[in-house]
């Protein structure tokens, strides 16, 4: 197999070798809303990365740049200018626009070219992780969703495994190798390794989805959820064409929940 293809074929879904479900987790806060938009609705939210809330996302650190390679882009930004203006402007170049600021308009180029037209999307393959409800699903009080990738509908595919890699990706106007920001779209740091997530990014697709009906395989209740919102959620399972499996929590161990089917 080349060898690209096989490095893809780590991080991509695919049919028959990807997870069979992939959970979205959804705290209990406004409850009403999220219960009419993911099963009435039935819809996915494709959110601009640059919305996300954690600290690890779509956050590149500027990568040092040596006085070799500033002094290697002043000399091609100088190039562009006609030969008798070329040699004072390769001179004033970064007094005139000094590398920070060379840096600055680079990221801010980037970001309008790579992040913002971008919509993003985020399931995880560990519905039994007491971290994950804990940050998630609102202190176990939320609820997650079993969606199966193969039903999910061709908007959502590719769906690929998050890379976690040991630092947030590196970028700079002065060395071309790290000018790559469209890492931060497939990237995580390693600390967050636990929540083994997965991710469908579209381009120009910020906004609601629909998603075909079978898509929703279960619903998962935690395990400190109100009864009223339990029932809620039973109803709400019933009421799809194809009723999917509910489960609820029933024990938290320290490293994995335990669930027992419900419905």
């Amino acid at each position: 197999m080349d060898k690209k293809l096989e490095v893809a074929r780590q991080f991509l879904w695919v049919q028959g070798e990807g997870p069979q479900v992939l959970y979205k987790f959804r705290p209990s806060t406004s409850f009403d809303a999220t219960l009419d938009f993911t099963f009435r609705r039935r819809s996915l939210y494709l959110a601009s990365p640059e919305k996300f809330p954690d600290d690890c996302d779509m956050k590149p650190r500027s990568h040092p740049s040596t006085s070799a390679e500033e002094s290697a882009y002043y000399d091609e930004v100088a190039s562009t200018f006609p030969s008798e203006v070329r040699e004072e402007t390769r001179r004033f170049l970064p007094e005139v626009v000094p590398p920070a600021e060379v840096n600055r308009q680079f990221h801010a180029g980037l970001r309008d070219q790579i992040l913002s037209p971008h919509g993003v999307c985020c399931f995880t393959a560990n519905a039994s992780s007491p971290v994950i409800w804990e940050t998630h699903a609102g202190q176990h009080t939320g609820f997650a969703v079993a969606y199966r990738p193969s039903r999910i509908g061709r908007l959502f595919h590719p769906i690929f495994r998050v890379e976690y890699v040991p630092a947030a990706p590196t970028v700079s106007a002065f060395n071309k190798a790290t000018r790559d920001l469209s890492a931060v779209l497939r990237q995580k740091r390693a600390q967050f390794e636990w929540e083994e997530e997965w991710r469908t990014v579209r381009r120009r697709a910020v906004g609601p989805v629909e998603v075909p009906i079978g898509a929703i395989a279960g619903v998962l209740l935690g395990a400190d959820m109100v009864p009223a919102h339990r029932a809620a959620l039973r109803d709400a399972a019933r009421r799809l064409a194809e009723e999917p499996a509910v489960l609820q929590a029933t024990s938290r161990g320290p490293e994995r929940m335990s669930f027992e089917r419900v419905q």
